[in-house]
């Protein structure tokens, strides 16, 4: 729900809120399916954001946004081994009560200044039981199975959360529009509570058609709520810290028609890396998929990582009929995690291509598309002999290429008062089967392909009044 307010010429009121209810069922009614669900977690959840903000304009000149939010998450995950007997649940609340301030003056015609911070007060309840697992990954130290031990945590706690930003932005000579700023954070729930954050950036017009952009700065996030509990020692956990370097170009053709090309170098440092077992940086964790990718270990703030590459970006906007825009990127990102080997990110494509595009045909009718190409993304390699893993090949394999093609047709019927919109939409429409990764079947005891989804058509309609 949105709603806009306007009290009078100087003082605006808007809210919003959104709310949403996820329930995953399995279908367990064969032997086979049920060994296939064993590494899938339920994964329930209960959520919503709601906030409130004013912006005043206190002149001509300059003005005030002041908000208020509040935010909640339900967690319920669960996983049963083969004999349906529960081996993890975490059942768990996490929700917030934001206060922003932001201020925003131009005290010159050349200079602008902002000015803001927030405060967050943080409620966490865990309910978190998981039985100790043996994995799949051979130590080769030892020759033997990696053990994760036992974990049960109950807890109930606040915490906060704050930080503080002051940034100016100088044009000068009619060319140069330099930015410069600095940001402070701070979160009561580790040890190290303060960071502070310089960023800058310069934009060089050399032409009216042609401009340069350079920027820098450290930027910090602070570590998961769920990776600060997982363990006593955790607490020694410091912001993950990021240092980006960045340097562009800008060409206008035409009033519709720009191309950009970027390059970039992404430092990393301070990431957690996981104890008991030392190749996994929580980098590529790959979201919360099994129960052993919430972090619920001993975890310390040695990951290191590197990121670079370039993008190239042309974008043609919509004037009479016809839009478009085309993107190459290529990426090169690899992390060291506790043992120090470096190795590349889970989501490391090297290139990614997208070509996306439309034709309108008078009002009513318009044609679009869509085309991705991606290299694959790494993954280990799995014994086909036992499903296990030796963690001296992480991510030493490639997937499949990925790439697909959408294509959609759109017709409107305007009326007075509202716009009828029909519309067929088809994904992935020669029906290419990309591979997301490759899984070990317990039950036939052979590697399985997991597969995206192959062609999806849709037809839909919507009203806008």
């Amino acid at each position: 729900m949105k709603a806009d307010y306007r009290i009078n010429n100087s003082n605006f009121i808007e809210f919003n809120s959104f709310g949403a209810l996820d329930k995953v069922r399995f279908n367990n009614d064969t032997e086979e399916n049920k060994q296939n669900n064993l590494d899938i977690l339920t994964n329930n959840q209960n959520s919503y954001s709601a906030g409130i903000l004013w912006k005043t304009l206190l002149n001509k000149n300059s003005f005030l946004v002041s908000s208020v939010a509040r935010n909640y998450t339900n967690f319920f995950f669960s996983q049963r081994d083969s004999n349906f007997t529960e081996i993890f649940r975490n059942d768990s609340k996490e929700s917030d009560i934001q206060l922003k301030l932001d201020y925003s003056s131009r005290i010159s015609p050349s200079t602008l200044i902002s000015l803001g911070g927030a405060g967050k007060r943080i409620k966490l309840d865990y309910d978190i039981d998981k039985k100790a697992d043996t994995l799949s990954y051979l130590d080769p130290n030892t020759g033997n199975y990696i053990i994760l031990p036992a974990v049960t945590i109950l807890k109930n706690l606040y915490t906060y959360k704050g930080f503080a930003y002051a940034e100016i932005t100088q044009n000068f000579l009619k060319r140069f529009k330099l930015t410069a700023g600095v940001r402070y954070d701070y979160i009561d729930i580790i040890n190290k509570k303060n960071y502070v954050s310089p960023r800058t950036s310069l934009a060089v017009t050399i032409t009216p058609k042609l401009s340069l952009n350079f920027a820098y700065g450290i930027f910090y996030q602070s570590p998961s709520y769920i990776w600060i509990i997982g363990s006593e020692n955790n607490k020694d956990l410091e912001d993950i810290r990021a240092d980006h370097y960045i340097a562009g170009i800008e060409y206008l053709f035409d009033e519709s028609t720009r191309l950009t090309v970027e390059g970039y170098l992404k430092d990393y440092r301070n990431y957690p890396v996981s104890v008991n077992r030392p190749y996994l940086i929580l980098a590529n964790n790959s979201g919360f998929e099994t129960q052993n990718s919430f972090g619920l270990e001993q975890l310390v703030s040695a990951g290191t990582g590197k990121a670079m590459g370039f993008e190239i970006f042309l974008q043609k906007a919509l004037t009479k009929s016809i839009y478009g825009q085309v993107s190459f990127s290529y990426s090169d990102v690899k992390y060291k995690a506790y043992d120090g080997v470096e190795r590349r990110s889970d989501w490391d494509n090297r290139y990614v291509l997208n070509v996306s595009g439309g034709y309108k045909l008078g009002k009513s009718w318009e044609f679009s598309a869509k085309f991705r190409l991606a290299g694959g993304r790494p993954y280990t390699p799995i014994d086909p002999d036992n499903g296990s893993i030796d963690y001296n090949y992480y991510n030493t394999e490639v997937l499949p290429v990925y790439q697909r093609l959408d294509i959609r047709a759109e017709k409107r019927f305007m009326f007075k008062a509202w716009t009828l919109t029909t519309y067929i939409d088809i994904q992935n429409i020669y029906n290419r089967q990309n591979v997301y990764q490759y899984e070990w079947n317990p039950f036939k005891r052979e590697i399985e392909a997991n597969k995206n989804l192959g062609i999806l058509p849709t037809i839909g309609i919507s009203a806008e009044f």
